[in-house]
């Protein structure tokens, strides 16, 4: 019944030919055919399955310095030799049977009767028993299956652990708490990406950890659970800094079941002789303090006390407006600006991009990299959405650093508050106490949408444009083609949702009034926020 995560084939993975296998976290650094990616059953397993291998790496393989780190970037590690560097660990990878099991409670035993849950709980959106009936989880997975095959039950137990939202009283958030952004710098294959985001012992300040650290202060399911039945918070300076990427905060017990018969799973479908169908659980796990910080992950600092907030999932479905603040982070605002957070992207992202500085890209000949990033869209305990998606990312010259934040912050602020002033327009135009006519928030946060894809291939253009000279003067032409685009966009949605409503007799001087307002802030606000001057007489510019 033994079902072991570091010598068990099953990491669901696309090869670079195009086939899909199942491997051992040693494979891989492959070369023959190498997984390119992740083919996990469920986005949010990939997700976690990503964040499982740069924690294995980072934990039990990581690179000396950044010279060690290029290195084996261009050229990994034999998959034999990767093997043995995690074969005398894998006593604490084994997901059954005696001893500690994989990030389950080392108190809990799964084969009493008292606490159960159906294996499907495990899954962060599929509602719990006493949610079925609420009609706000209409759009939650109603099943996720009875049955998980050992893979899909690691994936599950990690996800949960990793992205774990509130869950109730005593059921505790996860050490970024709930919902948390997972940012990760891509490869040309699956080695490349999971290297980019492994740390060298120097740039993490942290020291590879001993074999007297693995057992509770790395590894939280190798010892007792520090419990918090009593609201006791668990600090970094109890713990070694990779214990961040084990965070447990759930207290688990997976109960197996072997089958005469292979039976297929409720999630994969692939056939198996050994099914989970249920797990316990006590509440009051480990209550992570507020002063963590998953490297994996960006955050958002109070400026005036310094505190620390994890940037949630949410924030994808922002569009390119959060792009500077994931990728390179924000400039600090300057003197009477009233802003109350200043983002920072996640320290593995921060280490990738710096490490490319002053050389053509990274050394594994993959072109220009890409940010990968996911997370839940929660609101409290309730799952909304699921995000994933991409940034571009450009290798740029340390030097230039600071104009480029200052230059993509203004394209980016500009942007917002054209968005606003459309939404504006819209309600002035739309909503008519008189005619009790209103207007609905999810139409407005749909055009709100429409309006960053409508502008998202201009902006990148805009941003790629002005990359050789992101402080000159030469970035002006660019600038005001980027005004004339917001305008256009603005306008155009404008149009286009005024004309679908239906007509009444004050309807067309309320649109004119509107549109007219609309065309003045944009005016005055934008050509301040580009640093543009106020007319262009010479070019007869009507904006």
């Amino acid at each position: 019944m033994a079902f072991n995560l570091l010598r068990e084939p099953w990491i669901p993975v696309l090869r670079q030919s195009g086939a899909f296998d199942s491997i051992t976290p040693h494979q891989i650094a492959a070369r023959d055919d190498p997984p390119v990616d992740i083919a996990a059953p469920r986005p949010d397993f990939r997700a976690g399955l990503l964040e499982f291998l740069v924690g294995l790496l980072q934990t039990f393989h990581p690179p000396a310095d950044r010279k060690e780190w290029r290195r084996l970037l261009a050229e990994p590690p034999d998959p034999l030799e990767l093997r043995d560097v995690l074969k005398p660990h894998a006593r604490y990878f084994q997901m059954f049977g005696d001893g500690p099991r994989f990030l389950q409670d080392l108190a809990l035993d799964p084969e009493e009767q008292d606490g159960r849950f159906p294996v499907r709980s495990l899954l962060i959106d599929v509602p719990g028993d006493a949610d079925q009936l609420n009609p706000a989880s209409h759009f939650q997975q109603r099943e996720g299956g009875d049955q998980f095959c050992p893979a899909c039950a690691a994936m599950a137990l990690f996800t949960m652990q990793a992205f774990a939202p509130s869950g109730g009283r005593g059921n505790r958030t996860s050490l970024r708490g709930g919902g948390p952004l997972t940012t990760l710098v891509k490869g040309r294959d699956l080695w490349s990406t999971v290297w980019r985001n492994v740390i060298p012992l120097d740039q993490s300040h942290a020291k590879a950890p001993t074999a007297d650290e693995l057992p509770g202060a790395v590894l939280p399911w190798a010892a007792p659970t520090p419990t918090s039945e009593n609201g006791e918070t668990f600090l970094p300076e109890s713990a070694h800094p990779f214990h961040a990427y084990w965070g447990m905060p759930r207290r688990f017990a997976l109960v197996p079941e072997p089958l005469d018969n292979p039976e297929p799973c409720g999630l994969c479908g692939q056939a198996s002789d050994l099914m989970v169908r249920e797990f316990r659980q006590r509440p009051y796990g480990i209550n992570y303090g507020p002063t963590w910080r998953h490297p994996l992950t960006p955050y958002r600092q109070d400026i005036k006390d310094r505190s620390l907030l994890s940037v949630k999932g949410r924030a994808l479905i922002s569009g390119y407006t959060q792009w500077l603040a994931v990728v390179w982070g924000e400039p600090l605002p300057e003197d009477g600006a009233r802003l109350k957070y200043q983002a920072q992207p996640a320290m593995c992202t921060m280490h990738c991009l710096h490490a490319s500085y002053g050389h053509r890209g990274l050394p594994d000949d993959s072109g220009s990299p890409r940010l990968y990033a996911a997370g839940y869209d929660m609101d409290n305990m309730k799952p909304l959405q699921f995000c994933e998606g991409e940034y571009p990312v450009y290798n740029l010259d340390p030097e230039r650093l600071e104009a480029f934040r200052a230059l993509v912050q203004s394209l980016t602020h500009a942007a917002s508050e054209a968005r606003g002033a459309l939404l504006q327009a819209l309600k002035s135009a739309l909503a008519h106490e008189k005619a009790k006519v209103k207007i609905d928030a999810s139409r407005l946060e749909a055009v709100g949408l429409q309006f960053w894809a409508d502008t998202e291939a201009a902006f990148y253009a805009t941003v790629e444009a002005c990359l050789p000279a992101p402080g000159d003067e030469a970035t002006t032409e660019k600038r005001r083609e980027w005004l004339h685009t917001l305008f256009r966009a603005a306008e155009n949605l404008f149009h286009a949702e005024v004309e679908n409503e239906a007509f009444h007799p004050d309807h067309a001087r309320r649109v004119s009034t509107a549109l007219v307002a609309m065309r003045k802030r944009l005016h005055k606000r934008l050509r301040e926020m580009l640093g543009l001057p106020k007319t262009d007489k010479k070019r007869g510019d009507a904006t």
